[in-house]
């Protein structure tokens, strides 16, 4: 046996149909999809300047260390 819903014949439109027609008629911003190899890139730029700053900063020790032993 099927199951009837009483319907009501008064509101015979439907919010969703107001919703819809609301989605067609915005402008809606671009769509801007980055893949896995933009993150990929800007995540070895970041690794490359992060050993480029240990890099920098352990010849500035190795200098100190070569200075304060060539004064004794």
């Amino acid at each position: 046996m099927a199951a009837s819903w009483p319907r009501d014949d008064t509101r015979e439109s439907f919010p969703e149909d107001d919703y819809r027609a609301y989605l067609i008629s915005r402008n809606p911003p671009p769509i801007v999809y980055h893949s896995c190899g933009v993150r990929l890139k800007r995540l070895r730029v970041r690794f490359d300047r992060a050993v480029d700053a240990i890099d920098r900063m352990l010849h500035r020790v190795i200098e100190a260390l070569a200075r304060s032993k060539a004064r004794r």
